[in-house]
């Protein structure tokens, strides 16, 4: 057990990649999944209701690039210049740049179609796997889930901050598939890649740049 405890976070990362990997191979054979079809046919054409779509529609702003990117370089200029903490001033911004241009090339190497067009209730265009959405907003809270958890001493106000970290990022990962833009394995792929990235940049982050407190 302790091998494991102490591994652990390699482990899930091993899973990440072994998913991430069945999943693009389904993809790239069978074009649509199994869960992808069932997801079409019972959220988004027989799930929806008028108050759960303004509902996630408002959710799915908080994923979007027009929100993010101001968030990212105001907290990095507060960071910087009020915080004098450069080094977590370096990794918010730098994550942020990171994981969109990730993103970006692996749309462009798999370049698999979004779900049809009929199905969606919001307009996107470009390529659907992997989800930005999850990818950015996983990485992007992600990252401040990890600061919040080593530095806020408060234990109640740290798990409440990481609690409700985690289900935004849950909804807005839903949100996508419910608003017809994605398919189920588009944020799921693109929630493990960034489960996966985030261990090897927290991991190099830690080692080099600085020491986290823990708890």
């Amino acid at each position: 057990m302790e091998i494991i405890k102490k591994n652990l976070k390699w482990i899930i990362f091993g899973i990440c990649i072994i998913a991430i990997m069945g999943i693009l191979y389904g993809i790239l054979k069978y074009k649509v999944l199994p869960i992808d079809s069932w997801a079409i046919e019972n959220i988004v054409k027989n799930g929806r209701t008028d108050i759960l779509t303004v509902i996630l529609k408002g959710v799915t702003f908080f994923g979007e690039a027009k929100l993010l990117i101001p968030i990212g370089v105001l907290g990095s200029i507060i960071g910087f210049f009020f915080f004098k903490d450069r080094k977590r001033t370096v990794c918010f911004a730098g994550n942020l740049i990171l994981i969109a241009a990730m993103n970006w090339i692996i749309k462009h190497i798999v370049q698999r179609p979004r779900p049809d067009e009929s199905l969606r209730l919001v307009t996107e265009d470009g390529y659907s796997y992997p989800s930005g959405h999850a990818m950015v907003t996983t990485a992007f809270y992600g990252l401040i889930f990890f600061f919040v958890y080593n530095n806020v001493e408060n234990k109640l106000l740290r798990n409440l901050i990481c609690i409700g970290l985690s289900l935004l990022i849950i909804l807005i990962d839903f949100s996508r598939v419910y608003l017809g833009v994605h398919y189920v394995s588009d944020v799921l792929s693109g929630t493990l890649i960034s489960i996966a990235y985030l261990i090897v940049a927290t991991t190099f982050a830690k080692k080099y740049m600085f020491k986290e407190s823990k708890h």
